[in-house]
């Protein structure tokens, strides 16, 4: 018998199957996306979008991670439902959407999905964001990030010493009001920009002991490099 004869079939038996129960439906899900034609994708979409909607949390971080394979318009549609948007940007089912689009659907390109990967207050979201910035060379894009942690600071700072553009180091300064390690990350890049200035005034300034001394060290290097 030729395979081609019974698709349709199969597809009817699995559609069935995803009414059953949650073990079922998995596998007719897995089934149905092997099967891969429109009718089968869209059965599975119809279920996925349903689990989004009215599952339980666990049900729709099931549904987010198969709609990320899945992929396409209608996925994305689906996803960003509920990854965009004012809600709570800490609620596990908006950073698991946010996630599937950002991370796995090259979604960062959107600019909606870009500011809201921004001000996730997400560490990998958050960091993504800047190499996705950094790489397009878009500094405005760059300080968009809210950086929520030193790690996600280091890697804005480290992708602001690769920007070309001339108001990079405008930015790089003001980090140094972060004070301690990011602060002398900071003054290192302007020392290697041979931008003076925010070093001078680190020097001089009444705020963090280590960054003045930092500051001060780098004065001495700077003056004896003058010949």
């Amino acid at each position: 018998m030729d395979i081609s004869e019974i698709v349709s079939e199969i597809v009817g038996i699995l559609k069935e199957a995803l009414h059953r129960g949650p073990a079922e439906r998995k596998i007719a899900i897995d089934a149905l996306l092997k099967v891969g034609t429109a009718e089968a994708k869209d059965a599975v979409l119809d279920a996925l979008e349903g689990d989004l909607k009215y599952g339980s949390t666990e049900g729709q971080l099931s549904a987010i991670e198969a709609l990320a394979q899945v992929g396409g318009e209608r996925a994305t549609a689906a996803l960003k439902e509920h990854g965009v948007g004012d809600r709570d940007s800490r609620h596990p089912v908006y950073v698991a959407a946010l996630k599937a689009l950002c991370l796995r659907m090259d979604g960062l390109s959107d600019p909606d999905l870009f500011h809201c990967a921004c001000t996730s207050r997400n560490e990998e979201l958050e960091i993504a964001a800047a190499a996705h910035a950094a790489k397009r060379q878009d500094f405005d894009a760059l300080m968009k990030v809210q950086r929520v942690n030193d790690k996600v600071t280091r890697a804005v700072l480290e992708a602001l010493k690769k920007s070309k553009d001339e108001r990079a180091s405008e930015a790089i300064a003001q980090f140094i009001g972060h004070g301690d390690g990011v602060a002398v990350d900071a003054l290192n890049l302007l020392k290697e920009r041979r931008v003076f200035g925010p070093i001078l005034r680190a020097a001089k300034s009444q705020g963090d002991d280590q960054v003045r001394r930092c500051a001060l060290e780098m004065l001495g290097e700077i003056a004896g490099q003058k010949g």
